[in-house]
């Protein structure tokens, strides 16, 4: 269904309202243009709206401006957020930024290890308690079974504490970075590891 302007007030309504305005004409689907002049309206073109925004944007109406024979036209832009948004945004980027690497695994040993919440459970349990395994191995993450003692054990779990520690400590580190950067500088930010090799 179409839109119209209202050109006094530059008010966008939709074809349900116009109906409803005049409820003892019977509108086609396309009124024509000169009963709608007198009702100080125009029709108006507009494309439909984007599905998304660049991140720190939002989609925002264009003003309608006429463009020929009586017609108006309307568009779409995308808007600067507020920087507290965009801040907001940023910090949430860091958040699953964080929680990826808490769940991306650690090495210990030459190994790389699960760090998922159950693995990490685990790990926890028997290294909290100062016990080794049972079966004398551990399982890493590529599913090999490593001979794994007491003093093993604990250095595992030192291990996996010492990595959600870093963690932990870069996403506090990059967060308390953001303050200092400009409009631009928080849209471009992207959460990582300053030395790529972490």
């Amino acid at each position: 269904m179409m839109n119209y302007i209202e050109i006094k007030t530059g008010a966008v309504i939709s074809h349900v309202e116009l109906a409803a305005r005049h409820p003892a004409v019977c509108l086609p689907e396309t009124p024509d243009l000169p009963w709608l002049t007198m009702q100080g309206l125009a029709p108006l073109r507009e494309p439909p709206a984007p599905d998304s925004a660049p991140f720190g944007h939002e989609v925002a109406r264009k003003p309608p401006a006429p463009v020929s024979n009586g017609w108006w036209e309307a568009g779409w832009q995308f808007v600067p957020l507020p920087r507290e948004k965009v801040l907001e945004a940023v910090c949430a980027r860091i958040n699953a930024w964080r929680s990826e690497q808490e769940r991306g695994g650690f090495w210990w040993n030459g190994c790389l290890w699960d760090s998922d919440p159950v693995s990490v459970q685990r790990i926890t349990s028997i290294g909290a308690a100062g016990l080794a395994p049972p079966s004398g191995y551990w399982t890493n993450a590529h599913n090999e079974d490593i001979p794994v003692d007491l003093d093993g054990m604990r250095a595992l779990y030192l291990a996996m504490l010492q990595r959600g520690s870093e963690i932990h400590d870069r996403q506090r580190e990059m967060k308390q970075a953001l303050a200092a950067l400009s409009f631009d500088e928080l849209l471009a930010f992207q959460p990582g590891w300053e030395d790529a090799a972490a």
